[in-house]
């Protein structure tokens, strides 16, 4: 028996930690009814299912066919200076210098700040139920 079903090639459109570039690709792409697959890196999305993000690499996919187009629509989203025709001699000073050290900091405190919140979050989803059943067993006790 053959097969009627028509193989579709996939092509990675963009990959991003970041989740609003995403979702912005995402939306571009809906609007525009270009079929696409959203993929969580990792565990990306047990991460977004728990905490609610994740900061695992997403991907979008599209096929081979709408590919040249869905790049074409979200392309303004991925500009950067010199496509916007900015040299940096048009940059204040402070833009002109060498951010790395700040940016690698800045990273490094991001993740600090979502492991912390992961730290917090799961130490209240052991801590508030138990407090609930402890409250519930005093009352019963001071009610008997």
């Amino acid at each position: 028996m053959e097969s009627t079903e028509e193989k579709i090639e996939e092509v990675l459109l963009v990959a991003s930690m970041d989740d609003i570039l995403i979702s912005q690709v995402c939306a571009v792409l809906e609007e525009n009814n270009i079929p696409f697959i959203k993929v969580d890196e990792g565990s990306g999305s047990y991460m977004n299912i728990y905490m609610g993000f994740s900061n695992q690499e997403k991907k979008i996919i599209v096929s081979k066919e709408n590919y040249d187009k869905a790049g074409e629509l979200i392309s303004p989203l991925l500009t950067t200076k010199e496509e916007e025709g900015l040299e940096d001699e048009e940059l204040p000073e402070e833009l002109k210098e060498d951010n790395t050290e700040d940016e690698n900091m800045n990273a490094e405190n991001s993740q600090k700040a979502h492991a912390m919140l992961r730290h917090i979050l799961g130490f209240l989803v052991l801590v508030v139920p138990t407090i609930i059943v402890l409250i519930v067993l005093i009352a019963s006790n001071i009610m008997n």
